[in-house]
């Protein structure tokens, strides 16, 4: 999942469903578990991806 920021900050990302694990691909850091959603620190501007591990219902 890939989210962008014009503004940086602390920021509520909401996922579509609850996953096991949220990972940040660019530094490979864990940045959630067994959540819908997490807070995490972006720069201004700023784009991240997000690999979604898990999630409920996946094969």
């Amino acid at each position: 999942m890939a989210v962008h920021f014009k503004a940086g900050g602390r920021k509520d990302v909401y996922l579509p469903k609850e996953y096991r694990k949220v990972v940040d691909v660019f530094n490979d850091k864990v940045v959630a578990e067994n959540a819908r959603q997490f807070t995490d620190d972006f720069q201004t501007p700023d784009t991240a991806i997000f690999e979604l591990r898990g999630g409920e219902g996946d094969r």
